[in-house]
């Protein structure tokens, strides 16, 4: 496995998917809700969802009258997302790293720690540059749902064995050189199957910077899927971005 491409490989086991099946469907259409509200989004705006998986909440966000676009490099998860496909929602297999030129979109959305995989802050800038440019006009925003480096430095959980049906998930967590590596070992039966997660851990103050160089600015900033204010404790580092030179 090409170790700088990790999740080319383990998001398309279905292992992957068994591993994180417990997600709480109920706190993402909550999270979805509240940001729908924030933005003012109205009937008809168009949302891209970037690195979408298999459409969680670009399917809601469509249940709630949206024009979406969902977009990840998984053919596995983008496959099964084509089964929802209806007038208002598609899917498509896209890098991040790759400018999306097919459509404008009112809204960028990238979220729950969908961002951070890559070896290079360069490819990072890239990503921002893409959803920058993906960006239709004034008033179109995006929003980026990110871990809480703090908070997740702090609580790292070193090891952990997880059981899912016949499969054991031996997990071990480490923080080097500025990323957080999960290494999984997948066990079935007698035999094991190595795969890695690997997380940059950028602060506020790394993604200011960060946004600064794409040519955007940070508008506001959230720690938790109810949009309360953000703190080193916070659950999550939500941000909101626009063109910068753009007034709010």
């Amino acid at each position: 496995m090409n170790n700088k491409d990790w999740f080319v490989d383990w998001f398309d086991t279905s292992w992957y998917h068994l591993l994180y099946q417990n997600r709480n469907y109920a706190e993402a259409q909550r999270f979805i809700d509240n940001v729908v509200d924030y933005l003012g989004a109205q009937s008809g705006d168009l949302f891209m969802d970037l690195a979408c998986g298999k459409g969680r909440h670009s399917i809601y966000l469509a249940e709630k009258g949206f024009d979406v676009i969902g977009l990840d490099l998984s053919q596995e998860s983008i496959q099964a997302a084509k089964r929802q496909e209806n007038a208002h929602l598609q899917f498509d297999v896209h890098d991040m790293r790759e400018k999306y030129v097919a459509q404008k979109f009112d809204y960028v959305l990238n979220l729950f720690t969908s961002f951070g995989y890559f070896e290079k802050d360069e490819e990072h800038l890239d990503v921002l540059l893409n959803m920058k440019n993906a960006l239709r006009n004034e008033r179109s925003l995006l929003v980026l749902d990110f871990l809480n480096a703090p908070k997740v430095i702090k609580g790292l959980r070193p090891k952990e064995i997880i059981e899912r049906e016949n499969t054991v998930f031996k997990i071990t967590r480490t923080v080097e050189s500025g990323y957080v590596h999960k290494k999984i070992v997948v066990v079935e039966g007698e035999k094991e199957y190595v795969f890695s997660e690997r997380v940059r851990l950028y602060t506020l103050d790394d993604f200011v910077a960060l946004f600064a160089k794409a040519g955007l600015v940070v508008v506001d900033v959230f720690g938790d899927y109810d949009l309360n204010g953000y703190g080193f404790d916070g659950e999550r580092l939500i941000l909101v971005g626009r063109v910068e030179g753009v007034e709010s």
